[in-house]
């Protein structure tokens, strides 16, 4: 039985071995400093199913991400793809399709995510502040989440919170959810009176709620 390669043994002043597999099949061992080379060795034996089963998933994840030939990612509603390119000065660049340097596109998936969110924070957070002036609904802050169960949200201390995901979305389905929580500040609830406000706000807003119930799925990142 071949032994298990080990990629890096990081010793701390935890008091158990753990195990972590990561992107490329590379395993991680953290262990306490005066834990032995040979019981390391029985534990990573007693987990080997565990780290081989994850090691092939993570592997093939990574092969299949490295591969962009058919890769886009979507912008304010819209399909673009991915090119990776030799020379370019940015990790990441947006020029009608995403130019990410060569070296890194086995990282594509994590570059975009913080791409997404570093615009997602220009964008959003403006939007609503404009938003909320024109309609005459005071709100304290607004912040960008990481939900992935909702678009948005919003307290009953007039804070908004919007998911960074929602940079994807075509412009005029962001303004409805951001008008679905500036209604939020005075109805927390979803009665007639909330999708009265709604409606007040956005006279076609059941036709962009349509829109994103059928198309939410796209939008996976």
């Amino acid at each position: 039985m071949d032994p298990i390669e080990i990629s890096e043994i990081i010793r701390t002043n935890r008091k158990s071995i753990g195990l972590e597999v990561r992107a490329g099949g590379k395993l991680i061992i953290r262990a306490p400093h005066r834990v032995s080379a040979s019981r390391i060795a029985q534990v990573i034996e007693k987990k080997r199913n565990w780290i081989l089963t994850k090691q092939k998933l993570l592997q093939d994840y990574h092969a299949e991400k490295v591969d962009t030939k058919k890769d886009t990612f979507y912008y304010m509603g819209k399909e673009y793809p991915v090119e990776a390119s030799n020379s370019a000065e940015k990790q990441i660049d947006f020029q009608d399709r995403f130019i990410i340097q060569s070296d890194l596109l086995p990282f594509k998936q994590e570059l975009m995510v913080h791409w997404y969110k570093f615009q997602a924070k220009i964008y959003l957070i403006k939007r609503t502040m404009e938003l909320s002036q024109s309609h005459g609904v005071k709100i304290n802050q607004v912040k960008i989440s990481s939900a992935r169960r909702r678009w948005g949200s919003c307290s009953s201390n007039r804070n908004i919170n919007l998911a960074w995901r929602m940079i994807q979305l075509p412009k005029d389905i962001i303004d409805y959810v951001i008008i679905h929580e500036l209604a939020h500040i005075n109805e927390m609830n979803h009665s007639k009176q909330f999708w009265l406000r709604v409606e007040e706000m956005m006279s076609d807003y059941k036709s962009k709620e349509k829109w994103l119930k059928n198309n939410s799925h796209k939008f996976t990142i």
